[in-house]
């Protein structure tokens, strides 16, 4: 065998190798982002599957609900998302890459959850489509128009859910008691009113008038409920259809808070275990309520006397 054959053989000998090692090189696994939006590039973002859409986008500072109501989006779920979005990973190497796979993935468009991603001036930064299989730990994602499909190292379909009253801002009222001045309660059996008299709450109506005892159980549930009550049933644009309801509601509660500022909300029953509630004026939107909600006001006076 000449020098050159030997040569030749030789080439041929290195090419292969090299070749075997550039095939190794591609298949050493490592973890990657999966979405790759830089999400500080986000302005709005669209989630829907086959029976909900939303849209939330950003005003300022805030996330505002923008489909299919323009409503004050839950921001602690738009920041556990933006998080997630950062953060999650999966593996360079798909799990399938055939769209015969889509179908057992659940990854076909109608079955999965799908999750657009806008940048300025509304332009598309990315689309993607999530599922699950039959393990609820495992999801799957794939890229819009692509095949390959990818396991997520953690879970998120819970998490985008496109369930519209999920991701609207829960909060109905919220009057610290520390701020509020004079509480007026009207039902059915009685009017009476809770006044801060400084050092002390009254509790008085047209035959009783006496100072509650600061750790008077009733006292503090009632006050909770004015600090914090929230829903995550609204009732949208159907005011008209209520309207009889809440001329002689079950129960109606006045706050006057100290810096004179002025606030109320009336709870009626609108059907069998179905109360809503009225903020002030509004009549856009009302809010799905339990009627424990209403327990909590309209309770005898002795109930405010006990220690």
């Amino acid at each position: 065998m000449n020098k050159k054959n030997l040569a030749l053989i030789g080439l041929l000998v290195l090419l292969i190798v090299a070749y075997k090692m550039s095939q190794t090189k591609e298949k050493i696994e490592k973890q990657i982002a999966f979405f790759k939006a830089d999400s500080t590039t986000i302005s709005s973002f669209k989630i829907y599957d086959k029976d909900d859409t939303l849209k939330i986008a950003k005003m300022g500072t805030d996330w505002k609900m923008v489909e299919p109501v323009n409503y004050p989006a839950d921001t602690k779920k738009v920041k556990d998302l933006i998080d997630l979005i950062s953060t999650v990973r999966t593996s360079n190497i798909p799990i399938a890459e055939s769209k015969n796979s889509l179908l057992k993935y659940n990854s076909v468009d109608s079955l999965g959850t799908n999750i657009i991603l806008y940048g300025k001036n509304g332009k598309v930064i990315e689309h993607d489509i999530i599922s699950r299989g039959k393990e609820y730990s495992k999801n799957y994602a794939r890229h819009i128009k692509k095949s390959k499909i990818y396991l997520l190292n953690k879970p998120m379909m819970y998490q985008i859910k496109p369930i519209v009253g999920n991701w609207r801002d829960s909060k109905v009222f919220e009057y610290p008691q520390s701020k509020i001045d004079q509480v007026d309660v009207t039902y059915k059996l009685n009017t009476y009113k809770l006044v801060n008299a400084d050092t002390t709450w009254k509790y008085i109506d047209s035959d009783r008038n006496f100072n509650i005892p600061p750790k008077n159980f009733h006292f503090i549930q009632l006050f909770n409920r004015l600090k914090n009550t929230s829903t995550h049933s609204f009732v949208d644009n159907q005011f008209d259809k209520y309207k009889s309801f809440f001329d002689k509601p079950d129960l109606y509660v006045k706050i006057k808070m100290k810096n004179g500022q002025k606030s109320s909300f009336k709870i009626a029953k609108v059907a069998e275990n179905k109360f809503l509630l009225m903020r002030g004026n509004e009549t856009k939107t009302l809010f799905s309520v339990p009627a424990t909600l209403i327990d909590k006001f309209t309770i005898d006076a002795n109930h405010f006397q006990s220690n």
